[in-house]
């Protein structure tokens, strides 16, 4: 039987591989991880084990941001798959709290503080994928422009023993 997190954890993993599931395979594995880290964050952020001013989008979550750039997805789209992923988690949260909580007044009170919570987690979190988007989708347009259509192919499709040395080499050229 699933844990209460691991439903949501699931669901919100779910939700994230349906939204990216015919873009590609490497973004469709990377979401669901991406999913289950930003979980993870998020409860420590609940339990005041992160604060506000120390909160840093995961690491899986920049390079899925970066990821995205690279194939041509629309910022918007990344900010949707948030606002998606948000709405899944209330929806549990919430439903949680009824179900666990038969004062009303003890729910209306719980529901505030997460929304609040939860609100300045997405705020912050998609902020910084979005500027990590924004930053790869220059480079990535740079270095469409100064590479060959071959290699360009093999980079996108995520294939080929030189994908990892061309990134590298792109990195190290834009530095």
């Amino acid at each position: 039987m699933l844990r209460n997190s691991q439903r949501s954890e699931t669901s919100s993993a779910s939700a994230s591989r349906a939204t990216w599931r015919n873009v590609s395979p490497t973004l469709e594995s990377a979401s669901a991880a991406v999913s289950s880290e930003r979980n993870r964050l998020a409860a420590d952020v609940y339990r005041g084990e992160v604060g506000f001013d120390e909160l840093r989008a995961p690491q899986g979550a920049r390079e899925y941001a970066r990821r995205l750039a690279q194939h041509g997805v629309t910022p918007t789209a990344l900010v949707r798959a948030y606002r998606l992923g948000q709405q899944i988690h209330l929806t549990w949260a919430i439903d949680e709290l009824v179900r666990t909580y038969p004062d009303p007044v003890r729910v209306l009170a719980a529901v505030r503080t997460l929304l609040s919570v939860n609100f300045r987690y997405i705020d912050a979190v998609s902020e910084q994928a979005i500027e990590e988007y924004q930053a790869e989708r220059e480079r990535w347009v740079r270095y469409v422009a100064a590479v060959d259509p071959d290699r360009r192919r093999v980079v996108v499709r995520g294939a080929g023993p030189g994908r990892r040395r061309v990134e590298d080499a792109w990195r190290l050229a834009d530095a």
